[in-house]
């Protein structure tokens, strides 16, 4: 049993050991191995993300399960295994990003600060939010937005 672990923990990737999966895109289809029975709670999870739930202040996966009318196990399960996340906290901040991509591309908002963006959006500060931004894009939230509108 010991070897046979060994020799899947060998074969295992680099990226699911240090639990760095990257999640797929906010706006990727449901993943193709989405069993029938999880349909109804993956379609009135992404209404609810679509109508912002995420920014709702200390947003749990128990209070999102309630909203979504599942049990909270159901609603990680759906969130890691069929959508791919890392966990909760990863698919909240896909949500974020990707306002934050959408704010910092939108030439109305081209005069707010970048700390107000990433408050907005549900950080806490600007540190953790450029962190998890250059992670998601490649680039930082300046250089995103001066790409986006022109500039750079």
């Amino acid at each position: 049993l010991t070897l046979v672990f060994g020799a899947w923990l060998l074969g295992t990737r680099a990226e699911v050991l240090d639990g760095r999966k990257l999640a797929p895109s906010v706006d990727a289809p449901a993943a193709p191995g989405l069993k029938a029975a999880d349909r109804p709670a993956y379609d009135r999870l992404m209404k609810l993300m679509e109508e912002g739930v995420w920014r709702e202040d200390g947003l749990s996966v128990a209070a999102l399960a309630s909203k979504v009318g599942v049990p909270e196990h159901k609603l990680r399960a759906l969130i890691n295994g069929e959508l791919g996340y890392r966990n909760f906290s990863a698919f909240l901040n896909a949500h974020r990003l990707k306002e934050a991509q959408r704010l910092l591309s939108d030439p109305e908002q081209a005069r707010r600060q970048i700390l107000q963006i990433a408050l907005d959006v549900g950080y806490g500060s600007i540190a953790p939010f450029n962190r998890a931004f250059k992670e998601a894009t490649g680039a930082t939230p300046s250089d995103f937005r001066k790409k986006a509108l022109g500039e750079g």
